[in-house]
């Protein structure tokens, strides 16, 4: 996005994080791009984004089956505060069934 042209780069708004910038993306006219470089670089700049978008619903939905597995175990780990249903099935994963311990 750094190496877009002034006029591009004017229309996307100031943001702090990455997906407020990526969403910016959407509001960009590109309608008067004539550049062959600069069009390239926004087919590349608009398949990044949409290769980003896909990891995300993967990640979503992994993330659904991961608390589904959680809950089916009846483990507590989520009831602890930083642990996720990834990092609790990750837990699980790594010691197996917590009722054999003592």
């Amino acid at each position: 996005m750094h190496d877009l042209p002034e006029d591009l780069r004017t229309q996307l708004r100031p943001a702090k994080t990455v997906s407020a910038r990526v969403n910016s993306l959407r509001r960009l006219d590109t309608s008067g791009v004539t550049d062959p470089t600069v069009a390239l670089r926004l087919r590349l700049i608009e398949h990044r984004v949409a290769m980003l978008r896909d990891v995300l619903e993967q990640d979503k939905a992994a993330t659904a089956e991961l608390t589904a597995l959680v809950e089916e175990t009846k483990s507590t780990l989520t009831e602890f505060v930083g642990i996720a249903p990834r990092a609790a099935a990750e837990i699980i994963v790594e010691t197996g069934d917590i009722r054999r311990f003592s």
